[in-house]
């Protein structure tokens, strides 16, 4: 017996929903991010020295340590630095100087011979003394889509 319209109708909306909601929630799975504000001063107590607090790098992630000069009369020189919990550099630092307006960045890719999770932290140090304004951020993101998964951006309370 051959199923009436009404009842294939019935099937294809209900397959339509469905499938509208897989797709809809699968968009928002691989949008979704976090933004996370942390007291760039702990531990150091110092504005020459800042950091982030851990965070945690799974292969096939990327940590973008990055720093913006929004100081508009001083250039600055920095240190952008990525230890692991035992304070070991997992990158070479990077050294580079930021004219008013300019930014840099330090990457940290979790890859092979890396088989599980590195907490690793971010220590940024001021070198010239010119008491610049420094705007810091961490940014963790899929190393092969591009896509951000976490950012943590100073609190501007502290």
């Amino acid at each position: 017996m051959r199923p009436k319209c009404s009842d294939r109708l019935a099937v294809v909306v209900t397959w339509s929903v469905l499938a509208f909601a897989v797709v809809t929630a699968g968009v928002s799975w691989s949008q979704a991010q976090e933004i996370s504000p942390f007291n760039p001063l702990f531990p150091f107590g110092t504005p020459d020295i800042q950091g982030s607090p851990m965070v945690g790098v799974a292969p096939g992630q990327t940590l973008r340590w990055s720093a913006v000069n929004i100081d508009s009369t001083n250039t600055c020189q920095e240190e952008l630095t990525i230890l692991d919990s035992s304070g070991n550099p997992v990158v070479p630092s990077k050294t580079v100087t930021l004219a008013p307006g300019a930014a840099s960045f330090l990457d940290f890719r979790a890859v092979p011979p890396i088989r599980s999770r590195t907490q690793v932290r971010t220590v940024a140090q001021e070198l010239n003394g010119s008491n610049c304004a420094i705007l810091l951020s961490v940014e963790v993101f899929d190393s092969l889509n591009l896509r951000t998964q976490t950012v943590l951006v100073p609190d501007p309370t502290w």
